[in-house]
């Protein structure tokens, strides 16, 4: 069997983290995931109200509008996931809430 390499021109280059994106990243690591589910929560609601304006835009007619408001959307839901995700925590429970929920399938 052969070992496969890959060139390291094709490998992405590391990403660099400023002071801020530092800070931000070891505060998500740092909190409860009660506090994670708490903002994703919020974070949700938000994306749900620009569904409705975008919703509200499209009739209108302004289609312009209403598609700035469905990528908002999309962007805070993505960004609620994606907050959820960095917190070690949240991830257990929630796969816990998630095998809990196959088991109550399955009764």
């Amino acid at each position: 069997m052969t070992k496969k390499t890959i060139s390291p021109a094709l490998l992405p280059e590391p990403i660099q983290l400023d002071e801020h994106e530092k800070a931000l990243i070891t505060y998500i690591r740092s909190l409860s995931w009660e506090i994670v589910l708490e903002a994703g929560d919020g974070m949700l609601d938000q994306a749900r109200e620009s569904e409705l304006i975008a919703f509200r835009e499209y009739k209108r007619g302004n289609h312009t509008s209403s598609q700035g408001f469905e990528d908002r959307a999309n962007m805070v839901r993505k960004l609620a996931e994606l907050t959820g995700a960095a917190n070690a925590e949240y991830r257990a429970n929630m796969a816990a809430e998630d095998g809990d929920a196959n088991d109550r399938k399955a009764i």
